[in-house]
């Protein structure tokens, strides 16, 4: 698996971020290294960790 956060390989415990939802498999499952791994490393200039969590943030029922 490739984390959607750093575009590194997950070898350990890992986070479903979202379900694919294609009958044929074409839109696979999405998945991060859980919240606070040190085996996560986004680049600096990536901002999809943050955009992620923003949208995470966001989407929370009041």
């Amino acid at each position: 698996m490739i984390c959607i956060d750093c575009d590194r390989v997950i070898t350990g415990p890992y986070a479903t971020v979202a379900h694919g939802t294609s009958m044929s498999g074409a839109r696979e499952d999405m998945y991060a290294h859980p919240p606070g791994s040190p085996a996560c490393k986004p680049t600096p200039r990536s901002g999809k960790a943050r955009l992620r969590r923003a949208l995470d943030r966001d989407a929370r029922p009041l």
